[in-house]
């Protein structure tokens, strides 16, 4: 039972990092990059996007944070699962499309690519244990 209770808080960790420096990143660059991220999947109005591009990253730190504090991590699970599913679906999007814009993930500037669907999946992935574990 020790082994599973660390592999989890290992896996909290990482994804509860991961969160927490994407929103914390979107934070710091402000929200008009971001915004900019957003508007160019072309999927939701330049209103939704306003409030996308004001909230999200503040519900990264908090998934993130929880995430590492051990703190609903249930809850956390299914938000960040969430997150990611949509996350990825619109970069499924923009693919499909035949676009190439910006991801919206980080600081630099990151075309939509494949691979990260896939960095997505696996970070589900790591959220399953964790949801099932409490």
């Amino acid at each position: 039972m020790n082994i599973l209770f660390g592999v989890v808080f290992v896996l909290r960790l990482v994804v509860g990092i991961i969160f927490l420096i994407a929103g914390v990143v979107k934070l710091k660059s402000g929200s008009s990059q971001f915004l900019s991220a957003i508007m160019g999947y072309e999927l939701v109005p330049k209103y939704v996007a306003t409030l996308l591009a004001s909230f999200m990253p503040w519900l990264e730190v908090v998934i993130g944070g929880l995430l590492l504090l051990g703190l609903w991590s249930q809850f956390s699970a299914i938000v960040g699962a969430t997150l990611l599913l949509i996350f990825s679906s619109g970069v499924a999007i923009s693919l499909l499309r035949g676009k190439d814009n910006d991801c919206g993930c980080f600081r630099t500037v990151t075309p939509v690519q494949w691979r990260l669907i896939y960095r997505n999946l696996i970070l589900i992935g790591l959220l399953i244990p964790v949801y099932a574990a409490n």
